[in-house]
């Protein structure tokens, strides 16, 4: 009974944040993944990402999906980014690319870090496209204060059962990230 199950604090109701899985790079990757996202059971995820640091600087951060445990590397990823940087401000665009951009222009100085988050939905219905929001902070390459408000999609339907972080070149040095399913959403 559930009424029971509330009364005892045990019942963990709609909306409530599941951790998939954390993980961290300890030393540089061309890649970091989670393989396992556990589309079937959740509609709806929420990421957390931080301390992206490139292992050179001057280099972006992108999302690409995994499909039966492959990399999605075609030109089948479409998104918008809003870029707020010092005092500019940017609309970028993005159609036929190989992964949604996450964050521009990250450095390697000292406290000069990517962090942010996204949710995302739809990747465990192969009827529907999996999309996600995004938004972040860092200290860029120069150093400025800088954000990013994203928004992507892919463009092909599929389930989605991973997802995969890709610097624009060279390697990732530093990463953490929590990946949680949202309850019953």
């Amino acid at each position: 009974d559930i009424r029971y199950l509330m009364d005892y604090q045990q019942w963990s109701g709609v909306g409530t944040l599941e951790l998939i899985e954390t993980k961290s790079v300890s030393s540089a990757v061309s890649t970091f993944s989670i393989d396992n996202i556990k589309e079937d059971i959740y509609n709806v995820h929420f990421c957390t990402y931080s301390n992206y640091t490139p292992s050179v600087d001057n280099r972006h951060l992108g999302l690409r999906f995994k499909v039966n445990g492959t990399t999605t590397t075609g030109f089948d990823y479409m998104g918008a980014m809003r870029r707020q940087t010092a005092a500019t401000a940017a609309d970028l665009p993005q159609a036929n690319d190989t992964k949604i951009w996450l964050g521009y222009n990250s450095g390697t100085g000292t406290g000069e870090s990517l962090s942010g988050y996204f949710y995302m939905y739809n990747a465990g219905d192969s009827d529907k496209y999996t999309y996600l929001t995004a938004q972040n902070i860092q200290l860029n390459r120069d150093p400025n204060p800088e954000s990013h408000y994203i928004s992507g999609v892919r463009d092909e339907l599929g389930v989605i059962d991973g997802i995969e972080f890709k610097p624009s070149a060279d390697d990732i040095s530093s990463l953490d990230v929590s990946l949680y399913g949202i309850r019953y959403s």
